[in-house]
């Protein structure tokens, strides 16, 4: 079970960082070793060939490798009938999506494009800063890309290259709007009609793949709550990108987007012509629609290259997206109240509803329970989170802790208890009964 002296000191001395999730927060056990992360399994319903619109797992190689300390993630297929063929996608579900405690939770779906490149970087990155609580949990979802990527991700068929030279890599491009469509009417429907996903799309790329999610955002802003464009190849077709921008946002009414732009450092002497001046011109015409709803930020990293700007800018912008979504400082909660209104409000900020975390009303409760020795006020707190959390053992255990403190003994039995109901083969859950009855 969870010692609570034990978490506030770590989470005084910021080390709550080395552990992922709540199970990390509060780890009165061992917390130097994360679980593993275990591949989700095939949906009971696969078929076993592809049909459009019906998902089914890839075919995997037989190997003499031992197995891996961790696995992120697992590969399935569906077949196309906009793009014509059968194409790969790969999905990673939150560590604790298939427990009792998660099983009326839902979450926000960052599809990523390059996932051959970027999947498991991304996926690690979700999980840290979610376990944090700065952002919340994800459903991350792998687009790799196939040999038909120039096509697949550019907006116009077009033979220029970044600083204006001819170039034939271009020849068979300008299949960005049948791409989109097959994202929008196939895979989308297909994810989120068999996981537990909020309405809430954020769409990652990086270069060309960069391009196309900037311009999923001008062709059709409502598909996508958030962008994450990271060096964008926003000189496509003499910055086509840049040019539509200027003309055509004005007619954009209230969107309700975050796009960010993380760019990594071009000479300056491209005079104009090249990636940093078709960044910097579509920047500006985007930026002139901020408003209440809508948020855009371009962040130059001036040490990193366009291979090396993925890893800093996908952090960051996510960091932009979710920026006030933690309950910071803990210290200002003196109710349960206090964390609904924070999570309410963030909710009608960005139009889709975050429910608050576990760890927002734990890390609440601590700060109450020790820093502030407000036992009542603590228990208050950890009791709305049992409520929302029923089948959380976890949320049980804190509230069985708690009542300890107070020295309310058979409430807190009758919460361990109740952890036991939940998972009857927790052994320390069995320990922390019997230590509570000898009290």
């Amino acid at each position: 079970m969870f010692s609570f002296p034990r978490v506030l000191r770590a989470y005084t001395l910021g080390s709550r960082v080395t552990c992922f999730g709540l199970a990390g927060v509060f780890a009165g056990i061992s917390c130097a070793k994360p679980p593993a992360l275990s591949a989700p399994a095939a949906p009971s319903g696969a078929a076993s060939t592809a049909v459009a619109g019906e998902e089914h797992p890839a075919p995997r190689s037989s190997t003499n490798e031992s197995d891996p300390v961790a696995r992120i993630g697992a590969k399935y297929r569906y077949s196309s009938a906009i793009l014509k063929e059968e194409r790969d996608y790969w999905i990673d579900l939150p560590d604790g999506y298939d427990s009792a405690g998660a099983a009326q939770m839902k979450y926000p779906v960052l599809y990523l494009l390059d996932a051959e490149r970027f999947f498991a970087q991304a996926s690690t990155i979700v999980k840290f800063m979610s376990g944090l609580g700065t952002i919340p949990e994800m459903i991350v979802v792998g687009i790799p890309s196939t040999a038909h990527r120039t096509r697949d991700m550019t907006p116009t068929h077009s033979l220029t290259g970044p600083n204006g030279e001819s170039r034939q890599r271009g020849a068979k491009s300008g299949g960005g709007d049948v791409f989109l469509s097959s994202l929008q009417t196939e895979l989308f429907p297909l994810i989120e009609g068999k996981h537990r996903a909020m309405p809430y799309r954020i769409l990652v790329g990086h270069s060309l793949t960069g391009l196309f999610v900037l311009h999923a955002f001008l062709t059709d802003p409502s598909s996508f709550q958030a962008i994450v464009a990271m060096d964008p190849a926003l000189w496509w077709d003499d910055h086509l990108l840049a040019k539509r921008a200027a003309a055509g946002l004005s007619n954009l009414k209230n969107p309700r987007n975050s796009v960010y732009i993380g760019a990594a450092h071009h000479d300056e002497a491209d005079r104009g012509l090249g990636p940093k001046a078709a960044t910097q011109a579509f920047y500006r015409a985007i930026h002139a629609l901020s408003s209440p709803t809508f948020r855009s930020k371009l962040q130059t990293f001036d040490e990193e290259h366009h291979g090396s700007v993925p890893l800093p800018s996908f952090y960051d912008g996510l960091r932009f997206i979710f920026d006030g979504y933690a309950l910071i400082p803990p210290s200002a909660v003196q109710r349960p109240a206090d964390i609904l209104a924070h999570y309410r409000q963030y909710s009608e900020k960005h139009g889709a509803t975050f429910e608050p975390p576990e760890m927002a009303f734990a890390v609440a409760a601590f700060d109450l329970l020790f820093e502030r020795k407000k036992v009542t006020e603590a228990i208050a707190v950890l009791e709305e989170n049992a409520k929302r959390y029923p089948s959380s053992p976890r949320a049980h255990d804190y509230l069985g802790q708690a009542y300890l403190a107070k020295g309310d003994k058979p409430a807190a039995l009758r919460c361990f208890q109740r952890v036991l109901e939940l998972d009857p083969g927790d052994q320390e859950a069995v320990k922390q009964l019997e230590n509570a009855r000898a009290k």
